[in-house]
């Protein structure tokens, strides 16, 4: 009688070496996101961004702004960012992601060029470690100095601010005036 001895379909070995390299690669990937995230908001999320938005949701007859951050393919309007976009915009020249839409990597970020072509890229074989909103709430934002000293410095101004992880966005609601008033009595009563 002829025994097949077969040979497992992987080894601890192999399985250790994944997870090792899942770990590492999804260390770059929220590298990857911090360093975006500080490019938006030290580029776009400035004093002058939020005091236009302010003033056009007073112009409204509003009392609140909502902005919101996403982790998935939809479009930017007004005040809700994609991380994906950021990732685009930080990692890659401007004349090509406009004309070309590709991603050439800028030369000072060639170090990440695998990982961020897969984050923003169309189509890839292998994929790449996909975040949640709340992985990337508790590793990027919540970390981000940056990100602590704006709110610290929106509450110092007199506004309200509560922020909310819903899905895959990150909502962050900036609040003056009756909507504040209203809440705060409600938590008096």
């Amino acid at each position: 009688m002829f025994v097949l001895v077969k040979k497992p379909l992987i080894t601890e070995y192999e399985l250790a070496n994944l997870k090792h390299n899942s770990e590492k690669e999804k260390q770059v990937v929220l590298e990857i996101y911090r360093i975006a995230f500080e490019n938006f908001l030290e580029k776009e999320f400035t004093s002058k961004f939020l005091t236009k938005k302010i003033r056009e949701q007073m112009n409204k007859g509003f009392d609140h702004l909502v902005i919101s951050l996403m982790n998935c393919n939809i479009m930017e309007n007004r005040t809700s960012f994609n991380f994906k976009d950021m990732i685009r915009k930080t990692f890659s020249n401007f004349f090509c992601r406009f004309f070309y839409n590709s991603v050439v990597i800028k030369w000072k970020y060639w170090k990440y060029r695998k990982e961020v072509k897969r984050i923003v890229g169309i189509c890839w074989e292998d994929e790449i470690i996909e975040l949640s909103m709340e992985e990337i709430a508790e590793e990027v934002i919540y970390k981000s100095n940056v990100y602590l000293k704006i709110i610290d410095d929106l509450e110092k101004s007199g506004l309200r601010v509560n922020v909310k992880v819903d899905g895959e966005i990150f909502i962050l609601l900036l609040t003056w005036g009756k909507w504040m008033e209203t809440d705060n009595e409600e938590e008096e009563g």
